[in-house]
């Protein structure tokens, strides 16, 4: 390996710390971190959405229900 991870165009978990530590490369530790912390971020964000919906869907069948009977 060169050092230069963008010319070996690879991006896994078993990099050299010490490569990935003094890299300027978009894949390395703290972009690899910021990336993992976003995408955890958007699960859970995702997660309230999901929560969200259910819960207007059960006000709005409730609201559906009343009206029909």
């Amino acid at each position: 390996m060169t050092g230069n991870l963008q010319q070996e165009g690879i991006c896994t978990a078993e990099w050299d710390t010490h490569v990935l530590a003094h890299s300027n490369h978009e894949c390395g530790v703290s972009e690899i971190v910021n990336k993992i912390e976003r995408t955890n971020s958007t699960a859970g964000e995702l997660k309230n959405v999901g929560r969200a919906n259910r819960e207007n869907a059960e006000t709005i069948k409730s609201v559906i229900t009343r009206f029909t009977e």
